[in-house]
């Protein structure tokens, strides 16, 4: 019968720290601004007649591809580096007790 106190199960994931969430916040609202800039400005440039409604698609949509886009990449960044961090310092604790 398998050891439960071994580091081979399974372990929920610890939320996010405070830092990690602003870290993102901060990015995706950057990327958002970015993203909607970028679509406002290639609608801008190849739109020759009536351009409110493309211009507000464009500009809708770049903000939430480059927001979402940042978002995914953000927290799969954050939840890597807080779980090398988190192995790190169990690695140390383990080399300590031997």
């Amino acid at each position: 019968m398998p050891d439960k106190s071994s580091s081979d199960h399974i372990k929920a994931r610890p939320p996010l720290r405070l830092v990690w969430k602003v870290v993102i916040a901060v990015a995706v609202l950057i990327a958002a601004t970015a993203g909607g800039g970028i679509g406002a400005a290639i609608v801008r440039i190849t739109c020759e007649s009536d351009c409110a409604l493309p211009y507000a698609g464009g500009t809708g949509l770049g903000i939430i591809f480059g927001g979402m886009g940042t978002l995914i990449l953000a927290v799969l960044v954050a939840r890597s580096m807080q779980e090398w961090r988190d192995w790190s310092a169990e690695q140390r604790a383990n080399e300590s007790d031997s």
